[in-house]
Parts: C-alpha cells; structure tokens; sequence
C-alpha cells in the first residue's frame, strides 16, 4: 500500500505527524465503508496517520528511546490508544 501525504497535524521533540490517504496500485485513493452496520453503506477515504522520524542525526539515546516507543506502542491493544500498524 502506497501513501500521499496530504498535510502536517503535528510535530513533537524529535518527529512529525502527517495526516495521509491511502493509495491503490492503480493510485486511487482507497475507498472504505465507515456504516458498516447500516444497509445503506457510506465510504470514505483511508486515512492514516504516519509518524516521520529522521534517525540520521540522533544520538544514542535518542535512537533507544524510539527503538523503547516502538516496542511500547507494538504491544499496545486499546480502544483509546493509537493503533501501530507498520514500522
């Protein structure tokens, strides 16, 4: 699965956060149905959020405390928490 970026939602201490849309093989925007429990279904696009982290410059422990939150967040399963797919 492809991604377009579409704008910055935020930026913290050492990353930033883009709101992206999903993109096909073909380079359509992915279609999902958001009313799945209604006859009648609604779609909408597939947005995600993906977080950038430029490695090259951090130092040392930097790099662990990234390699900490991916552990972290992989481990992570609650309606409340934001969910992590890929790395």
């Amino acid at each position: 699965m492809d991604y377009k970026f579409e704008k910055n939602i935020g930026e913290g201490a050492f990353s930033t956060v883009f709101k992206c849309v999903e993109i096909d093989k073909r380079g359509k925007a992915v279609l999902v149905n958001v009313n799945p429990d209604n006859q009648e279904p609604l779609y909408k696009r597939s947005c995600v959020a993906i977080k950038e982290i430029p490695l090259k410059d951090m130092t040392k422990q930097q790099l662990v405390n990234v390699e900490r939150e991916i552990n972290i967040l992989s481990q992570l399963s609650h309606p409340d928490i934001v969910r992590m797919e890929k790395v």
